[in-house]
């Protein structure tokens, strides 16, 4: 008999009437498949798919189980990702998308869906949609069973962590507009105190400078260390670049304003 990993019921000790001592107790086999499943084990499985272990998103990335990637500064995935998590012919999930539209009000289609294509494995260009979390809902309610509901509510908290990665890329982009108008203003107009300022708050925050991050990160040209930061570390850049610049309105010497980002602000990228 194969036996199952999982620990016996839990039975309080004690003299009362009916409670047997624990040492007394013998585990409780449940039958196996193949696979070392039991009838419990894929239960949970079904309600609980695998898919749904997910690291946490960049820019650059996304969500790579689901498929969810930015676009414009929103949410996206595609049709052919749906197909592929939700187990179903592509043929299919593009009829169905295009009985969505159909159904729509002009104006949210194109919001909400957008025609793409891509080369198949025989090089020939198939048709695709990219749509939002609005349009990704509309579409997966066709979905049913007990896993798809497993898939269709990692999709939703994907897409809304997504949306709050993607406003905290933005907001720490601001954060870095706020310090550099404070040099501007307080410091001077030279291309080395710019560079020397966010050095001193990359190294602080990312334990690197910038132009190292990105060569550690092989990072192509044109993207920055915000397109791979999660969004806790982008928070923290933020933040710490705001600070930053009220210190330096407020006057105070290099070495000082380091030392207070320093005690504020992980060092060295250690968590």
């Amino acid at each position: 008999m194969v036996w199952e990993c999982f620990p016996p019921p839990f039975v309080k000790e004690g003299k009362e009437a009916g409670l047997i001592p624990l040492s007394k107790i013998k585990p409780i086999a449940e039958p196996c498949d193949k696979q070392g499943l039991t009838t419990r084990a894929k239960h949970d499985e079904l309600k609980h798919p695998k898919i749904l272990m997910m690291n946490e998103p960049t820019i650059k990335d996304g969500f790579i189980e689901l498929g969810i990637f930015e676009k414009d500064k929103n949410a996206w995935t595609s049709s052919r990702e749906l197909s592929r998590v939700f187990e179903k012919e592509h043929k299919d999930v593009i009829r169905q998308i295009r009985a969505t539209i159909e159904q729509c009000e002009h104006g949210f289609g194109q919001r909400n869906f957008t025609p793409s294509s891509y080369f198949n494995s025989q090089n020939k260009k198939q048709p695709e949609f990219l749509m939002t979390r609005k349009g990704f809902s509309l579409v997966a309610m066709g979905f049913t069973g007990e896993k798809a509901m497993g898939f269709k509510v990692a999709y939703i908290e994907a897409f809304e962590n997504m949306l709050q990665l993607i406003e905290t890329r933005i907001l720490s982009k601001e954060g870095y507009k706020e310090m550099c108008s404070a040099i501007a203003h307080n410091l001077g107009l030279s291309n080395h105190l710019f560079a020397e300022e966010a050095n001193m708050v990359n190294k602080v925050v990312l334990g690197m400078t910038s132009k190292d991050f990105r060569e550690a990160n092989g990072l192509k040209h044109g993207e920055t260390p915000r397109d791979i930061l999660v969004k806790d570390r982008l928070i923290q850049l933020d933040s710490a670049q705001r600070l930053n610049a009220k210190l330096i309105v407020a006057d105070i010497h290099f070495d000082e304003r380091k030392r207070i980002l320093e005690t504020n602000f992980f060092v060295g990228g250690n968590e």
